[in-house]
């Protein structure tokens, strides 16, 4: 029996894509191969609400799910950095951020936030998070802790919800939680768009930390029946997040009845998914040797649903997790430079938006791999 959807409580839901076992946390990295393998695990069956069109894991248990320091889900790119320098800009302008407080409610470890302090000097910027390290820098303060409804202060210009809500158990009342502790104040939410794992074919994308999938339309749902309105929304990192900017008011709206087409949409891909699968199957196949570029959640996912496949090594940027190991598939992680000294015939690249820094990379280092982007 799955779990209620929980947006708007229905209980006609119809279950699409599972997975058998896949990590509680694909971005929690180990020491040793042995601890990678024996990860905590979890089931995935996405459900899609008949009523309100709303898609996420039926069986998801939000009791399993600790985020501490051993959490880690940086991305030490360029192109990522210039992305948020985009977002952080144009958040600046639209809401003249020169002075007063901006929160952002579970923010990791505060990059994000970082380059906005450092892009308006004039805001004091606190980010709220559990698995965060307790700082205080100039206009840059991080708080380990979870959003409690006393958290914002009066001078609150801003309130940063990003790539959080997809994380939530109930969405509508934490969303509702957070209006009543800032009543219109805007609240700028970032989230992976839903439609574009489908019509991308990118069945690595799903996870078990992700227990909501939102689409424009579930994302809108879900604001206004937490209260908010004047709701402007956009896609972005080409199409595969999408952000909203809404205010609450706290007049929860009612839910209007438009899940078949969400249901048709997630039949369709559900169907679709055994010939994607087949094709990267295909091309490990074909190759002598293959490594994975992007262990985040991308490359972690797709190494455990390979199987025995041979895939044993991946690439990623992220020092922290260089040398490490990752959960269950107990694939080791390596810095760029690990492939001059053991060229990989094929480099599966998990994000197409690196594709040109991770090919300026291994032009650098004189690999000549073939890139297979995902």
């Amino acid at each position: 029996m799955y779990r209620a959807c929980p947006v708007c409580n229905g209980i006609d839901v119809v279950p699409s894509i599972s997975r058998a076992k896949i990590p509680l946390l694909q971005n929690r990295v180990y020491d040793t191969k042995k601890e990678a393998v024996a990860a905590a695990w979890g089931r995935l069956t996405l459900c899609t609400c008949g009523r309100c069109g709303f898609s996420y894991n039926g069986e998801f248990d939000e009791r399993h799910i600790i985020y501490d320091q051993h959490y880690n889900n940086d991305v030490s790119s360029q192109v990522f950095e210039l992305y948020s320098e985009q977002i952080a800009r144009h958040l600046i302008k639209k809401f003249g951020l020169t002075s007063g407080t901006v929160y952002d409610v579970g923010c990791g470890k505060g990059t994000f936030l970082r380059i906005l302090c450092r892009l308006a000097p004039g805001i004091n910027g606190i980010g709220i998070d559990p698995s965060c390290t307790p700082t205080v820098e100039d206009n840059f303060t991080l708080i380990q802790d979870v959003f409690h409804s006393s958290s914002f202060q009066a001078d609150t210009k801003l309130v940063l919800l990003r790539h959080v809500l997809e994380h939530i158990t109930m969405p509508v009342e934490f969303l509702t939680e957070l209006g009543k502790a800032a009543p219109n104040i805007p609240l700028y939410v970032e989230v992976p768009e839903l439609g574009w794992i489908f019509e991308n074919g990118a069945f690595w994308d799903f996870c078990y930390e992700h227990c909501n999938y939102f689409s424009p339309d579930s994302l809108r749902t879900t604001l206004q029946l937490a209260g908010f309105s004047d709701i402007e929304q956009s896609s972005s990192f080409g199409g595969q997040y999408q952000w909203a900017i809404a205010t609450a008011n706290g007049v929860a709206a009612t839910v209007s009845s438009i899940g078949a087409d969400a249901i048709k949409l997630a039949q369709s891909y559900s169907a679709s998914e055994s010939v994607e699968m087949e094709k990267v199957q295909a091309t490990i196949s074909s190759s002598g040797s293959t490594a994975i570029w992007g262990m985040a959640t991308k490359g972690v996912i797709l190494s455990c649903l390979l199987g025995d496949k041979v895939v044993t090594n991946g690439i990623d940027i992220n020092g922290k997790k260089q040398e490490k190991f990752a959960p269950l598939s107990g694939v080791q992680i390596h810095a760029p430079e690990w492939l001059k000294a053991n060229p990989a015939e094929t480099i599966l690249v998990m994000n197409s938006n690196y594709e040109g820094e991770i090919r300026e990379a291994l032009r650098q280092l004189g690999v000549g791999s073939k890139i297979v982007v995902m």
